[in-house]
């Protein structure tokens, strides 16, 4: 009988093949990089939104002289998961069809969504040849990615959406950035709000703020220009108590509009001057790493989820509604209680309210569209015009340790390891 042995270096070869095998084997999948095919189709994704406001689109153009039926043919952002458009669907001889994006997979519903952050999207015929691709960069509410003019191979981002309809010759002015320098403004502040505009294939002309207050009539200026395409207006302070609706409106070389917000005049940007004494509420016990502890059965199943319990010391009950919840008090408008339901938002004398932090909003009206960090942020209630209520930052948590005033509504703050949400705080 023959016996072969396998010398230690014969080893040592054999297992650096398996390995080199398996390094060239692990290299990751190479990116798709689709190829306009030998179709016998001319059709163009010819314009994309994929800003939402209210849904993502992609946009097919026929520039030929006949109809051309979609059946069989394929749209997708994900060559492994395409989506077969069904019977029915035609586009016009010069004309454009829309498929809206929204993961429904029905007629013209594709079966994914669009990243506002850009990405790629293509069309494909029946036999698997690409008809027409685009790459497109991110998108902004309100904005459009498309052919200016319509098949043409140049795309630029617009101000404008145009769906259904063409182009036109260039795009609009592009309005983002809005912001104003004073979030709670109080009557004696002017207020100035800033935009960043610019323009792919033409010229701004110029651009303005309009302001009101009080559902009253719009006042206007003209917004002044920096030397990096931001331009500023200033609102001035109001003297009043007031609500106060103000959006941009830019004029290109073409006489061609764009608003900001999108919508505006219909749609339009707000803050509130109030000088009305705040309420006194407090933030009494809050839980920001619930896995086993006081379970929220509101969605019909029972799950665990942080909560923000507020508490009245006062002698009168204060609905809520209006107010708003944040985990950031940079943005204290982040979720605002709705306010229209007192029986289920007010806060009776010297009781308390609780709030589930589970960003489920859909399961009811206590329900925050924001979670709390076990690993320490600022909790804050704010009023309906953005002033502080009360807030409290913490540091790292524990799971199912509470934190609470004790007693109720003291300055001390203490970590309960019995929490007792819409109840009295009781020391360990």
């Amino acid at each position: 009988m023959n016996t072969t042995i396998t010398k230690p270096f014969e080893i040592l070869a054999l297992l650096f093949v398996v390995l080199l095998g398996q390094s060239c084997g692990s290299d990751p999948e190479e990116p798709f990089v689709p190829t306009i095919g030998d179709s016998d189709f001319v059709l163009f994704i010819n314009e994309i939104n994929a800003g939402g406001n209210p849904y993502d689109w992609i946009e097919i153009h026929n520039p030929g002289t006949e109809m051309v039926q979609l059946e069989g043919f394929f749209i997708f952002d994900d060559h492994t998961n395409k989506y077969q458009i069904p019977p029915g669907i035609a586009v016009e001889a010069g004309g454009y069809v829309l498929f809206i994006c929204d993961e429904t997979a029905t007629a013209e519903h594709t079966n994914f969504r669009l990243s506002s952050g850009g990405e790629l999207v293509a069309l494909e015929d029946p036999s698997g040849n690409v008809v027409d691709f685009v790459e497109y960069p991110r998108i902004r509410g309100g904005q459009s990615y498309g052919r200016f003019p319509d098949g043409a191979t140049t795309m630029f981002i617009s101000g404008i959406q145009t769906l259904e309809e063409s182009n036109g010759s260039s795009p609009a002015t592009v309005l983002q950035r809005l912001n104003r320098d004073i979030a709670v403004p109080g009557q004696n502040d002017a207020v100035t709000v800033s935009v960043e505009a610019f323009h792919q294939q033409g010229q701004v002309q110029a651009i303005q703020l309009f302001y009101r207050l009080n559902n009253g009539n719009y006042d206007s200026l003209a917004m002044s220009a920096s030397a990096d395409s931001t331009y500023t207006g200033t609102i001035p302070p109001t003297q009043i108590d007031a609500i106060v609706d103000y959006y941009i409106a830019a004029i290109d070389q073409n006489d061609v509009k764009t608003f900001r917000p999108a919508g505006a005049p219909d749609s339009v940007d707000t803050y509130v001057i109030n000088s009305t004494p705040l309420p006194e509420l407090l933030i009494n016990e809050f839980l920001a790493a619930n896995d086993a502890c006081c379970p929220d059965n509101d969605g019909g199943i029972e799950e665990f989820d942080d909560w923000i319990e507020i508490y009245n010391p006062g002698s009168i009950a204060i609905d809520v509604g209006g107010f708003h919840l944040s985990d950031n008090p940079e943005d204290p408008f982040k979720f605002m209680i709705p306010n229209n339901q007192p029986s289920t938002t007010t806060v009776p004398a010297g009781g308390y309210l609780l709030f589930w932090a589970d960003a489920q909003p859909e399961q009811g009206t206590i329900h925050v569209d924001i979670k709390l960090s076990s690993q320490g942020e600022t909790v804050g209630l704010y009023y309906i015009d953005g002033r502080t209520i009360d807030e409290y930052e913490f540091g790292l948590q524990e799971a199912n340790i509470s934190m609470g005033r004790s007693p109720d509504g003291s300055a001390n703050w203490v970590s309960l390891s019995n929490p007792t949400p819409n109840a009295t705080n009781l020391t360990n």
